[in-house]
């Protein structure tokens, strides 16, 4: 019930343009009393709203975005929605961005894989600037709509980044320098996997879920990554990549065989292992 009531403010605020807290100064809980406080354009569009998420479709979509690392992004039907599971990712990178021993030497190379919203490269990259470090940030995507969600993101927070299409590795020209930080929040679901029926899950772009040619544990992308990695780490650099809670130790394995040091073992705000940080 409180869950739904949030949902219902978050939808009001969005029809209206009004902040949450101006509408429940004014007690504005529900479409009727929205379309006498704003109109009926607002009021129908609170209601379609509301439909549209009773129907399943994830309350981020329906109002085009969602907030990440206390910041707004944009998202649609192209892009996976930027999760806080996800925030755990940005801790462990800054961490390791602040005892670099190219901070404030020279410009920083990140370099996002599957960038999808782009709400990683885009955080790494104004977490930095807010440190006053320097970093060039790169995001590729095999999705062209989802480059273009994240350009548009880029755009929004002010940010210049490059964005580059392509599979994975295969984006980067084969004369770009080496990384000194590759972050990815790649497909890790099985096709299999039974969170693929819940509605909200269906609304959202299967090749960021389970992504190509994706073997029965989930772990394709990782397997693939692994091998062609290392050339494109600069020595002192690191890798940082989410997965499943129940994946870890399998995706500790194939980096470890690959001649990765997993280093941290990055838990996600419920505790539950979500990323591994390592180094050649």
């Amino acid at each position: 019930m409180a869950e739904e009531a949030s949902t219902r403010w978050e939808l009001l605020s969005a029809a209206s343009g009004r902040s949450q807290a101006w509408l429940r100064a004014r007690d504005v809980r529900g479409e009727p009393q929205l379309r006498a406080v704003e109109g009926d354009g607002a009021g129908a569009l609170y209601l379609r709203m509301w439909r549209a998420v009773s129907a399943g479709q994830p309350v981020a979509q329906v109002v085009g975005e969602t907030s990440f690392f206390g910041r707004s992004f944009w998202v649609t039907p192209d892009v996976l929605i930027p999760r806080s599971d996800s925030e755990c990712l940005i801790r462990q990178a800054l961490a390791f961005l602040g005892d670099h021993p190219g901070s404030g030497v020279r410009p920083m190379r990140i370099l996002d894989l599957g960038t999808g919203s782009g709400c990683l490269a885009i955080t790494l990259g104004l977490e930095a600037r807010a440190r006053g470090w320097k970093v060039d940030v790169l995001g590729t995507d095999l999705s062209e709509s989802a480059l273009r969600v994240a350009r548009n993101n880029g755009c929004r927070h002010g940010l210049a980044l490059t964005w580059l299409r392509g599979d994975w590795l295969e984006a980067l020209p084969a004369s770009m320098p080496a990384f000194d930080l590759i972050v990815s929040n790649p497909p890790y679901l099985s096709p299999a996997d039974p969170h693929l029926l819940d509605r909200g899950l269906q609304c959202e772009p299967l090749l960021a879920l389970v992504g190509q040619n994706q073997h029965p544990d989930g772990l394709s992308v990782y397997r693939h990554l692994a091998k062609g990695l290392p050339r494109w780490l600069e020595p002192t650099g690191a890798l940082l990549v989410e997965h499943g809670w129940t994946q870890q130790p399998q995706v500790c394995a194939i980096l470890e065989a690959s001649g990765f040091r997993v280093l941290t073992k990055v838990p996600d705000l419920a505790g539950r292992p979500r990323a591994v940080f390592a180094q050649l």
